[in-house]
């Protein structure tokens, strides 16, 4: 007999959403998770990803990372940490992180935020 796969185990990846409030306090969350999952090396990448989905939900910020593991995780957001104290208006990196100073208008016909986009794929039944 076969054993049950969950969804989860189908992806190699996560898409880990971080929302805030504004430029400032997402860099100041970046930091927080970072010095979280440092301390807290036993946490699932899949729960890190499901909980900050949760938080980065209707936040004007958002910073999108896709990491194949905590630790990997961890690398990209001490990347991005850097680039946001250093003002950066926009991260889009080849590997996998993504975040805009602007949001995205909808009035363009584009999704206004990426957690907007998140909603749209579960409700889609997407990935």
């Amino acid at each position: 007999m076969n054993a049950r796969r969950h969804l989860h185990d189908l992806f190699e990846n996560e898409l880990c959403l971080i929302g805030a409030a504004s430029d400032e306090a997402l860099a100041h969350e970046v930091q927080t998770i970072l010095h979280t999952l440092e301390h807290t090396p036993s946490l699932a990448l899949r729960d890190v990803a499901f909980s900050l989905a949760h938080t980065a939900r209707g936040m004007p910020a958002v910073l999108a990372i896709v990491a194949t593991s905590v630790p990997d995780l961890c690398e990209r957001l001490r990347i991005a940490q850097d680039k946001l104290t250093g003002n950066a208006a926009r991260i889009r990196d080849k590997a996998g992180m993504f975040y805009f100073r602007h949001r995205l208008r909808p009035d363009h016909g584009l999704v206004s935020s990426l957690s907007s986009l998140v909603n749209v794929l579960s409700l889609a039944g997407g990935p």
